[in-house]
């Protein structure tokens, strides 16, 4: 069994200055500072506490990364000019690479069709023997390596379009 004491807290009392505002004399105890040393509002409570964490940077590099990659760059393929941002020109020298045999753009490309989900066409497009593979050899111009590489994908393309599974 719990003793009570015989001692009321202080914000329970009936006029007590913590449930009484209108009180104009302030009485100074336990948890009731003298005013002069009471926080001035606003004022922090540890003022001199830890200091603010620097502001990252990474939303300012991910904004000039993005900027830098939709820059407009001019593609020259035999006579023919293409005005594209500089991200589609990066995709298509990948592809370029990937297709004349480089092992480390054959890497990255297999790794970033499989993240976009682009493997999955080409195994079906593979099941239904749809896809023809034509093989890009270093002797090879780059309108000869890009027609080559246009032939192979462009059933994969048309599957695509067809397919009702996806």
């Amino acid at each position: 069994m719990k003793r009570s004491s015989g001692r009321q807290r202080l914000s329970d009392r009936k006029g007590s200055p913590l449930t009484d505002p209108s009180d104009q004399e302030y009485r100074v105890g336990p948890g009731r500072p003298p005013k002069e040393y009471q926080w001035k509002p606003g004022q922090s409570g540890n003022p001199k506490g830890a200091p603010r964490k620097p502001k990252s940077i990474v939303p300012d590099l991910m904004a000039s990364f993005e900027h830098a990659l939709n820059a407009k760059v001019t593609l020259r393929q035999g006579e023919k000019e293409t005005i594209v941002t500089k991200f589609e020109a990066g995709f298509e020298q990948l592809v370029t690479q990937f297709a004349k045999g480089d092992r480390h753009a054959r890497r990255d490309f297999l790794l970033l069709a499989d993240r976009l989900g682009i493997l999955e066409s080409l195994r079906k497009a593979m099941k239904k023997k749809a896809l023809q593979v034509t093989l890009i050899t270093p002797e090879m111009s780059d309108d000869e390596a890009a027609a080559a590489y246009e032939e192979t994908i462009r059933p994969i393309v048309h599957l695509e379009d067809d397919d009702p599974e996806t």
